[in-house]
């Protein structure tokens, strides 16, 4: 009998592997620059307009696309190449950031420059559950898939330390523009990273897809999967009533606690930093009979934490609750598509992670709600009243959960 490898073993194996390296680098990159632009943009267009809901209509832009194109990708990824479908995202990315960074040098950018931008970053952002996860769970293989999304995951949760703080930064000493120029570059070097990537992709054999009777399809089989269902509801939960906090905490930062750019870029970062501390844990003690475990209660806490930092009018406070707040998010997140890889045969897994993206796709409903709350009732009181919308929901998936789904066996 031989001993398991440690989890450092199997991330130091998995970085050997050039695919693997690549991507999670390719993942590093976009992940940054999209909380990046997300907090400078948020920030950017509050003290321009003064408006809780033109934020959350640009963050709006930002991820609605992942519920128009999300499934759409996650059909054809299992036809098409993978490694094309990053490539030519990337580049777009760069080319992207490039053009708005001049035209904002030269005067010439309009608000619907930047909201077009936010568009076309949504669309690629949709890619990536069907594609670039995917091809993480292809490079790592079954026995590994665990541990490679616990870090993959822990770091994207760290760009959401990273980016914020860098976004809020470029914005305060640079202005808008040097956060698309940053863009720019990095980008292109996550594009060339792929491009010389070796990547063998196995296609299903039969007559080109249907799209919407494969997305039917990825239905059919979800729903007679209760782990499958609970994973899809749970993320809609956390996606709608959770994460539009951070369409409303830049005017928290600068209404209620009285901050500039720098400073709301610390407070954000304070959730990613909790999210990067949670998600070494997390692979750290990663068992399967843990995965279910890790993601139910991480959402709990997720959820419990944006409701404190709506309440808080301290500075010191809101970044304890946001630390605490990010650390449940590493137990959801890591595990969230960690468990679908897990129990989706392979000729499905491209249409359930489609679903996946279309789940977290509900975002930009919930941030359009949130705005809309907050611009009505306050930021505080407005996001007060998501977050506990989505506890009351959490709580009947979680009785849920409990009667219906067994713990996953090694």
């Amino acid at each position: 009998m031989t001993d398991r490898p440690t989890t450092a073993a199997v991330v130091r194996a998995l970085f050997l592997e050039t695919t693997f390296g690549r991507l999670w680098y390719a993942g590093a990159v976009a992940s940054t620059m999209r909380w990046l632009e997300s907090l400078a943009v948020g920030v950017f267009v509050f003290d321009l307009t003064g408006s809780a809901i033109m934020v959350a209509v640009f963050l709006f832009l930002r991820w609605a696309p992942l519920v128009l194109f999300g499934a759409w990708f996650g059909v054809i990824a299992d036809r098409i190449s993978r490694k094309s479908i990053q490539f030519v995202g990337l580049a777009a990315m760069s080319a992207t950031s490039a053009i708005l960074g001049v035209l904002i040098i030269f005067e010439a950018a309009s608000m619907w420059h930047i909201g077009a931008g936010a568009f076309l970053s949504g669309v690629f952002t949709s890619t990536d559950y069907s594609t670039r996860r995917a091809m993480v769970g292809d490079a790592a293989g079954l026995d590994r898939v665990g541990v490679a999304m616990a870090f993959d995951t822990g770091t994207n949760n760290g760009t959401r330390m990273l980016g914020p703080a860098l976004g809020g930064f470029l914005l305060e000493f640079m202005g808008l523009h040097g956060a698309y120029m940053l863009g720019a570059v990095f980008y292109a070097s996550a594009a060339y990273a792929i491009l010389r990537m070796p990547y063998y992709q196995a296609r299903p054999a039969g007559p080109p897809p249907k799209v919407f009777a494969n997305l039917v399809e990825g239905f059919l089989y979800a729903r007679n999967e209760p782990i499958v269902v609970g994973v899809l509801s749970i993320t809609v939960i956390v996606n709608a009533f959770g994460f539009p906090f951070a369409s409303v905490l830049p005017v928290i930062g600068r209404d209620t606690l009285g901050l500039s750019a720098f400073p709301v870029g610390i407070l954000a970062s304070s959730e990613g930093l909790g999210a990067l501390i949670g998600a070494i844990f997390v692979g750290m003690t990663v068992r399967p009979a843990r995965y279910g475990k890790f993601f139910v209660c991480g959402s709990c806490l997720f959820l419990s934490g944006v409701l404190l930092f709506a309440v808080s009018t301290q500075f010191g406070l809101s970044l304890v609750v946001l630390f605490a707040a990010g650390f449940g998010v590493a137990g959801f997140s890591s595990m969230q598509s960690t468990i679908l890889l897990s129990v989706t045969p392979p000729e499905v897994r491209g249409r359930v992670m489609g679903l996946l993206a279309v789940s977290v796709g509900t975002m930009p409903l919930g941030i359009l709600y949130a705005g809309f709350l907050a611009d009505w009732l306050g930021a505080p009181l407005g996001l007060a009243l998501v977050a506990g919308q989505g506890l009351l929901l959490w709580l009947l998936l979680a009785i849920y959960w409990r009667r219906n789904v067994r713990p996953l066996t090694s």
